[in-house]
C-alpha cells in the first residue's frame, strides 16, 4: 500500500497587470504588506512605513497583521525577498521585450509568457480579511499610475507530496 504524506505547503498571491513589473514588484508589495527585501531601497522601506501608518501600527515587525505569513525567499545569490517578478500567460512577450495581449493572430509572433505580474510569497495562508486588505491597498498603490492596471489575482498552492511504498 502506498501513502502520500504532503511535506509542505506553499502559496504565492500574484497580481496580474498589464505593465512590466520588474519596475515596481518590490515597492508594491512593500505598500500592501509593510514587508521589504534584505537590500531594500530607500523606496521600499518609505512604502513600508505608508503601509505601517495607514494600518495605525508601530515599526515593530511582530504588529504587522502579515508578518505570520509573508515568506522571504532565496531569488539567488542569497538575495532574499518577499515577491518576485512572474510571469501572466494573457500576454506574450516576443523576446526583444515587447509585449501583447496574446490572441489567434499574434500567438506565434509572442512565443514566451510575459513578466506583467508580482507574485508576493505566502508561508501560511492569510485569512479573507487580509485578502480584501491586499487587494485594496494593490488598487490604492496604482491610482496615479494611470499606464498600469490591474487585471485580476490569483492564488498559487504548491504542494510537496512523498510517496511511501511499504515493502
Amino acid at each position: 500500500m502506498n501513502e502520500k504524506t504532503i511535506l509542505s505547503v506553499e502559496y504565492t498571491f500574484v497580481i496580474d497587470t498589464n505593465y512590466p513589473t520588474s519596475e515596481f514588484c518590490e515597492e508594491l508589495t512593500a505598500y500592501c504588506t509593510g514587508i521589504y527585501s534584505e537590500n531594500a531601497s530607500e523606496e521600499e522601506i518609505n512604502y513600508s512605513r505608508i503601509f505601517n501608518q495607514d494600518m495605525n501600527i508601530d515599526e515593530e515587525i511582530e504588529n504587522n497583521p502579515f508578518y505570520n505569513f509573508i515568506e522571504q525567499k532565496n531569488l539567488g545569490d542569497n538575495f532574499y525577498s518577499p515577491c518576485s517578478v512572474y510571469l501572466n500567460s494573457k500576454y506574450g512577450c516576443d523576446g526583444y521585450g515587447n509585449f501583447a495581449l496574446l490572441t489567434e493572430d499574434n500567438y506565434e509572433q509572442y512565443d514566451y509568457p510575459a513578466p506583467l505580474s508580482v507574485g508576493i510569497f505566502l508561508k501560511n495562508l492569510p485569512s479573507d480579511e487580509l485578502f480584501e486588505i491586499l487587494k485594496k491597498r494593490v488598487r490604492q498603490f496604482f491610482t496615479d499610475k494611470k499606464n498600469v492596471s490591474v487585471e485580476g489575482f490569483r492564488l498559487i498552492t504548491v504542494s510537496r507530496v512523498a510517496e511511501e511504498k511499504v515493502l
